[in-house]
């Protein structure tokens, strides 16, 4: 369950900055920015998988509990999670406030702020 949201959160996060491009002018902004913290995001989920490999050894060459092994990857998922929601709550506050979004883009920017609530229950 824990990792079904932890999709959602990216797949929102990553559908807010395909819609940004939508927008005119005042979007361009919005979407080099939300780029640059998507790429942020990434980075971090790539150096989680590397965490998550490195405590993994630990627990094999019995330098790690199992148990302290499992609070580390949560922490480490919990920060992830917390950063691409707060990621997706910006970009979508931004977002509704930019003048120059299409009406289709409005419809996505609807259903990407269901998938963040649906992600967050």
């Amino acid at each position: 369950m824990r990792h079904n949201r932890s999709f959602a959160l990216l797949l929102a996060a990553g559908a807010l900055t395909g819609l940004t491009a939508c927008g005119g002018d005042d979007t361009e902004g919005i979407t080099r920015d939300i780029q640059n913290q998507g790429e942020q995001i990434q980075k971090q989920a790539t150096d989680a998988q590397k965490k998550a490999n490195e405590i993994a050894e630990k627990v094999r060459s019995g330098e790690l509990s199992s148990e302290d092994a499992q609070k580390q990857l949560q922490e480490s998922t919990q920060n992830l999670q917390n950063d691409a929601r707060k990621l997706a709550e910006e970009s979508i506050e931004r977002l509704e406030k930019s003048t120059d979004l299409p009406d289709e883009a409005k419809k996505q920017l609807e259903e990407a702020k269901k998938q963040l609530e649906s992600a967050g229950n």
